[in-house]
């Protein structure tokens, strides 16, 4: 579902129909005032839900998730009603801002509430514990990947790569739409095999496949920018099919799928709302900054940059991410834990469960 959730909010991001092309889509120029507000446009549906998921994680424990899920309704109808009357840039950006809220819940009151216990000092505490620097570092590390796979840009910005590949806008925007469908049905796919192989395995397979297109990509357009190989929007739009196969099956759902079961059970809402913090603010940062990845390494050295990028943070995954398919959330957990000696207290509970499992008695 967050998945799905994403992908609206890649969607939503793209500039609007009537102004499709953005001044720097074929110069690759600096923003100008016109497209700077596009780009704003571009970040403003993820940047306007960070204070969203601090609001309503504490309307959810004080007011309850049912009058907080009022107050996100009232609040998307607000947005999407400005957004149909919309006339201007403007207006667009304030409705996105409002729609921040809808993304943020999807994050906050669709989890768990917190338990009573977990206060403002008792959160505190947990955050700042070595048993939780852990799952937060993973954490970060699996949205790493997430982001920088470069998968979620290219859906923001789909139309204006395709328009500097193909220089059609016709070609532009059927490529587009095959992108979309693609992505649709490699995402019920990939749910799909994650009923039948395991989720670290997936991960690092269609990763690995994915990061593969992605070095081709950038391979095939240099190539074409050195005048070795003639331009082909056939070649192009397939390469970037399988890249979305492969990344759509691959972190678009198991980074997240994996990092849900990595976050402790008995403060999963602080982890949850953390990440999301963490998220949002790279998302909206990315987006923003990408168009000048386009202008400075052009879209072959963007494409080198993220199959770069990926490939360190596969690495870094295969190493420290455990797999979690057929295993409870305990054992996860404990998968989690630095390698120290138990404490004392630990001891002693464990102490009956020896003692009963061994026969000992006592003398």
């Amino acid at each position: 579902y967050s998945s799905a959730q994403e992908y609206g909010t890649a969607t939503l991001c793209r500039a609007s129909p009537w102004e499709h092309q953005p001044s720097w889509c074929h110069s690759y120029e600096l923003p100008t005032s016109q497209s700077a507000r596009k780009l704003r446009l571009a970040a403003a549906l993820t940047y306007g839900c960070i204070p969203w998921i601090i609001i309503l994680s504490t309307l959810t424990t004080t007011i309850g998730r049912k009058k907080t899920h009022i107050i996100v309704t009232v609040s998307c109808l607000i947005g999407y009603s400005i957004l149909y009357f919309s006339k201007a840039i403007n207006h667009i950006f304030v409705s996105q801002m409002f729609q921040g809220v809808n993304v943020a819940s999807t994050i906050t009151t669709s989890s768990e509430q917190f338990d009573k216990q977990n206060n403002i000092r008792s959160a505190t505490k947990i955050l700042f514990s070595k048993a939780s620097l852990k799952p937060i570092l993973l954490s970060i590390l699996l949205i790493c990947l997430y982001l920088f796979s470069g998968k979620l840009i290219c859906m923001v910005y789909a139309i204006d790569i395709l328009q500097k590949i193909a220089k059609d806008n016709w070609t532009a925007y059927t490529g587009m739409l095959i992108l979309d469908c693609v992505t649709v049905a490699s995402m019920y796919l990939g749910c799909f095999l994650s009923k039948i192989l395991k989720r670290r395995t997936m991960l690092l397979v269609f990763t690995s496949m994915g990061i593969m297109f992605l070095f081709i990509l950038s391979g095939y357009l240099y190539l074409v920018k050195l005048s070795k190989l003639v331009e082909s929007a056939y070649v192009s739009i397939s390469l970037l099919v399988g890249y979305s196969i492969t990344m759509s099956c691959g972190p678009m759902i198991m980074a997240s799928c994996i990092l849900g079961e990595l976050l402790p059970s008995e403060s999963k809402c602080i982890f949850m709302c953390i990440n999301a913090l963490i998220y949002k603010l790279m998302f909206s940062t990315f987006t923003k900054i990408s168009p000048y990845f386009f202008k400075y390494l052009e879209i072959h050295g963007t494409f080198l940059l993220y199959g770069i990028l990926s490939v360190v943070f596969l690495v870094l995954i295969y190493f420290y991410i455990p797999e979690t398919k057929n295993k409870t959330l305990h054992e996860i957990q404990e998968s989690l834990k630095w390698q120290t000696n138990k404490s004392i207290e630990e001891i002693s509970e464990l102490l009956p469960v020896l003692v009963k499992e061994h026969n000992v008695t006592h003398a």
